[in-house]
């Protein structure tokens, strides 16, 4: 398995599930809200896996890995800033039955964070501000458009919900190693965030 340098990414295809199910169905749902509705946005990326390498003299390193297409190659997510803006995924265990009933519709929730980076200057040339707020606005409205959208359905997500939102550098991506030439790229004119939701599912067995 190799990684690819952030320079050989712009045009790579990430891995895509062909039949999303449980928290991956949520996750799609999102993405086509981000997609629509965040013009700004670069690339809104799926789910994440967390992976661990050794480094030398930095012992573990822990990042969140997005697949591409071949299946063998991955993106470490932290080392994106080719970008103008990306977001992408994490789920977070444990993924809880919340009722289970054998060979019956059973109901699941989990908490995912949606993560986000950009570069405010190349998000909007014209501003020398720090506009994040206005930019969490947009995307908790494309939350909420998401919501709308599996409650109208009544299909397999019964319910999307905010929990917290962090933009300092050390909670945003809390849980992997960051150094110092990762850390720099959470300050202006780059910023970052994550929102936490908890989902709910359904599996029909």
């Amino acid at each position: 398995m190799n990684r690819l340098r952030p320079l050989s990414i712009k045009n790579v295809t990430p891995h895509v599930v062909s039949d999303p199910r449980g928290i991956d169905f949520v996750v799609k749902g999102l993405q086509l809200q981000f997609d629509t509705n965040l013009d700004w946005l670069d690339k809104s990326f799926a789910r994440a896996v967390i992976r661990t390498e050794e480094r030398e003299n930095q012992g573990e390193y822990v990042f969140p890995a997005m697949f591409v297409q071949n299946g063998y190659d991955y993106l470490n997510m932290l080392e994106l800033d080719n970008f103008d803006s990306y977001s992408f995924f994490v789920a977070r265990d444990p993924e809880t039955v919340t009722d289970y009933e054998e060979e019956q519709r059973n109901n699941y929730s989990r908490r995912l964070s949606c993560i986000f980076w950009m570069n405010l200057q190349r998000v909007d040339d014209s501003r020398q501000d720090d506009f994040l707020e206005e930019l969490k606005i947009e995307i908790r409205k494309s939350i909420m458009a998401a919501r709308y959208d599996f409650n109208s359905n009544g299909g397999e997500v019964l319910g999307v919900e905010v929990l917290a939102i962090y933009d300092e550098p050390k909670n945003i991506f809390e849980g992997f190693s960051l150094n110092v030439t990762d850390t720099q790229f959470l300050y202006y004119p780059y910023r970052g965030l994550r929102i936490d939701l908890n989902c709910s599912y359904i599996e029909n067995c």
